[in-house]
């Protein structure tokens, strides 16, 4: 994707070298798309766009049916891809777990269950003894429990877009 001259033509330009504009590129070029070309004010993929300094937390499971799709085909995409860093793992799915400290909580997180269930997303309801097989710094006697779920993975959001840009440039020549 980093050329030091720019094409004077181009069927598509992506503006922004981010996780989007290059996860764009990527699927683009899974469709055979050619001409496209992606452009950004500094260098891919450590520039200082949001994606540089995303945290990289992804919890799966949303109350929006599209977004948790979304999420869950997100990981499982960025689980594919190879590492931007050789030996630096960009995606490690390490779990989620969301703690409930009073009972209105614990509603909400049935609830949040409820629904991750009926998404297909694997989601367990806790009680603070299993918490505490989680987090043994907490004290289950304050807690009402927590929602636990599997795939909530963490992610270096510039190297999955660097993974996603080379794999656009192998495939298509992005």
């Amino acid at each position: 994707m980093a050329q030091n001259t720019l094409p004077s033509a181009a069927r598509l330009v992506i503006i922004g070298g981010g996780i989007v504009g290059c996860s764009a590129a990527y699927h683009l070029a899974q469709l055979g798309w050619r001409d496209v070309i992606v452009l950004d004010k500094g260098a891919l993929p450590y520039n200082d766009g949001s994606t540089s300094h995303a945290p990289g937390g992804m919890h799966v499971t949303n109350y929006s049916r599209m977004m948790t799709h979304f999420a869950v085909q997100s990981v499982e995409i960025y689980s594919r891809l190879p590492d931007f860093e050789p030996g630096r793992p960009m995606v490690r799915r390490v779990g989620g777990l969301e703690v409930a400290y009073t009972r209105e909580r614990m509603e909400d997180l049935k609830r949040k269950q409820g629904v991750a269930t009926s998404y297909g997303v694997e989601a367990h309801l806790l009680t603070p003894e299993e918490t505490l097989a989680h987090i043994p710094l907490l004290d289950p006697r304050v807690i009402h429990g927590s929602f636990y779920a599997p795939l909530d993975t963490n992610v270096i959001g510039w190297h999955v877009a660097g993974s996603l840009a080379n794999e656009a440039t192998r495939i298509a020549g992005v």
